[in-house]
């Protein structure tokens, strides 16, 4: 499933493929990897230091939950601090 994630500290917006059973502890840490990769930081994040939010919505999606039991669908769009 694709998800479509702004990230407001770079005012981008990218789109990331997930498994439907991928945590979002999971895809998180992979987000994080990529866009790390692509500013150039050294060092690896620490994906407990982000939050994703689906956008309109002001719940912080939870770690240890599934994207299918986040009710996430393909083409959400989600918002990660």
């Amino acid at each position: 499933m694709q998800l479509d994630v702004y990230v407001p500290s770079l005012d981008h917006s990218y789109e990331f493929e997930v498994d439907e059973d991928c945590t979002i502890k999971e895809m998180i840490r992979e987000m994080a990897d990529i866009l790390w990769k692509e500013c150039g930081s050294a060092g690896k994040p620490d994906p407990e230091g982000f939050m994703l939010f689906v956008t309109g919505d002001e719940i912080v999606l939870p770690f240890n939950y599934t994207v299918l039991e986040c009710g996430l669908t393909d083409g959400k769009r989600l918002i990660m601090l």
